[in-house]
């Protein structure tokens, strides 16, 4: 990670790290960009509406934050008072509420996660926009209307959520859901119903819950000393199917770890550790093994992870300076970036973090952010600067348009839709996978310095999807869900995605000269990706092969 400042304002340039080994780069406008996506968020936030208590949870979902926490007004730059209680919804752009958008919790908000088209909601409350909720909800994106089939019951209070692309997983204060014993920690279908076969016990509350995409493995934080009877210290994985506790032991975790990030790939957990060591952990998900770690003067209250870079708030301060309250580091190193230093003038600072292409948005306790009135939440956007290009290849670049692509629906196990000119990545109401098929020639012998896949977006997501190597013996014009070649392991995975941008996953280990490379595209979400085909006017995918020089 860099600093990179320009005229007086300190901006952070994020580099993506590597997914896997290979590096994603998000090309932005629909123009290319260096494999290494470069993010710029200012350290003094923009001028937004305000709530008049603490933000405990906040998401992006396009252009739209939600903050949950505990408040009952939200108020404009100007002084207009609007009635908002414990959840509210702002636009990312202006930092203006949403006035059409209302869902009332009676209680306060502790977690938000999102499906793209849905938000879940967890904390203390026993209604939300007037319906009876137990301590959870699923309220619309657009409408915050209350989902009516989703209705857990839970009879403690909930602190975690997260989710992939079927299941919701939930962490809390709980001993039973709906009746069914579950402690502390629960699977869920994405319609409330609890899963029998995932029964795992913490002993102790579950305040943070992170799940990869390709992981069968679920990670979990608090004070609990044990998972399922076996001693784990503030952080263990669970099962996915059963729930019971995996053989990865944390490295020096601690008790409490207040919550928890995981990247795209799965292959690094973040922990925020509590109480002693206030420190920020990074642990290879593999072997258990700690990679860094970084202390600050309180408690760890909230980590996130995007594209390279994890951020970290806290309370009390940071190397004597008690007005820093979060902090961003590289996600491989831990180094941190001096060019980012929000400045927070309440002791109890950060209790809140979500990134996002569009920016960052932390909650808390604070009513000014480097200056700038800020009261719950803060929003640090993009300036929209563009990276600089990439430097010319050493060697000649080969540009491959896919010469086979085609969505295949596994509900629609015998149809082909190799003529369609979006390939669709879904995971409801029905799920879609998509694949394409490049053929490589004119490496003539020479080496392959690197390979890179180039897909254009047409429909936005939160998630856009796994990206893994399978079998060429297919084609478009034939290929369905019962005849395509299965996934292989994941080379990378594509985040969140905006309509008319390029992404490109490094594919460098697939490419070792001429012949056929084939990929298949996963889903992560409900709320799908589509790209353009070979059918779309120049916009189909496109591998990029770079050859050493001769």
């Amino acid at each position: 990670m860099k600093s990179n400042r320009r005229t007086g304002a300190g901006l952070l340039r994020l580099v993506a790290a590597g997914l896997l080994g290979a590096s994603l780069g998000i090309l932005a406008n629909g123009t290319l960009a260096p494999a290494s996506a470069e993010v710029f968020v200012d350290s003094t936030p923009d001028p937004s509406w305000r709530v008049n208590g603490t933000v405990y949870a906040t998401k992006i979902v396009g252009d739209t934050v939600f903050v949950g926490g505990s408040f009952s007004t939200a108020t404009s730059p100007t002084g207009q008072n609007v009635a908002r209680r414990n959840l509210a919804a702002f636009s990312m752009t202006n930092g203006a509420l949403l006035t059409g958008w209302r869902a009332d919790a009676g209680s306060t908000v502790r977690a938000i996660e999102t499906d793209g088209t849905s938000i879940y909601v967890g904390g203390s409350f026993g209604q939300i926009d007037g319906v009876t909720r137990q301590r959870m909800a699923k309220v619309s994106v657009g409408t915050g209307e209350v989902d009516p089939g989703f209705r857990p019951n839970f009879n403690g209070n909930v602190r975690a959520i997260d989710l992939d692309a079927t299941d919701v997983y939930v962490g809390g204060n709980f001993t039973a859901v709906d009746g069914i014993t579950r402690q502390r920690i629960v699977k869920l279908s994405r319609d409330g119903t609890v899963d029998p076969q995932f029964d795992a016990r913490a002993n102790n509350y579950v305040w943070g819950v992170a799940k990869a995409p390709s992981s069968s493995s679920v990670y979990v934080s608090g004070p609990f000393t044990t998972l399922n009877g076996v001693t784990r210290t503030g952080v263990g994985a669970l099962d996915t199917t059963t729930g019971a506790t995996t053989n990865r032991v944390f490295g020096s975790a601690v008790n409490p770890t207040l919550g928890l990030a995981v990247n795209d790939d799965g292959s690094r957990l973040y922990g925020a550790g509590g109480t002693w060591r206030n420190a920020v952990s990074a642990w290879n998900t593999s072997t258990g093994n700690r990679i860094w770690t970084r202390m600050t003067g309180g408690d760890i209250q909230a980590v996130d992870y995007f594209q390279g870079t994890v951020y970290f708030g806290f309370h009390d301060g940071y190397q004597n300076d008690t007005q820093i309250k979060v902090l961003a580091a590289d996600a491989e190193t831990g180094a941190l970036d001096a060019g980012f230093r929000p400045r927070f003038n309440r002791f109890w600072g950060v209790m809140a973090i979500d990134a996002s292409p569009r920016g960052v948005v932390v909650g808390g306790d604070f009513t000014q952010v480097s200056g700038v009135a800020a009261q719950g939440w803060a929003r640090f956007t993009g300036t929209g600067a563009a990276p600089a290009p990439p430097p010319p290849p050493s060697g000649d670049v080969l540009s491959i348009p896919a010469s086979d692509d085609a969505t295949i629906q596994q509900d629609q196990p015998q149809a082909n839709a190799g003529a369609a000119d979006r390939l669709q990545v879904d995971s409801s109401p029905a799920v879609m996978d998509s694949l394409m098929r490049f053929e490589v020639n004119g490496t003539s012998g020479r080496q392959v310095q690197r390979a890179v896949l180039r897909v254009h977006n047409l429909d936005r997501s939160d998630r856009g999807g796994v990206v893994s190597p399978v079998a060429t013996n297919w084609n478009e014009d034939d290929v369905t869900w019962a005849s395509a070649p299965p996934a292989e392991a994941p080379v990378g995975v594509l985040p969140d995605v905006e309509v008319g941008s390029w992404y490109e996953i490094d594919v460098t280990n697939l490419v070792t000269g001429d012949g056929p490379v084939a990929l298949r595209l996963s889903p992560q979400s409900a709320n799908g990706a589509d790209y353009a085909s070979s059918e779309s006017n120049g916009l189909g995918p496109v591998l990029v092969v770079t050859l050493a020089a001769p």
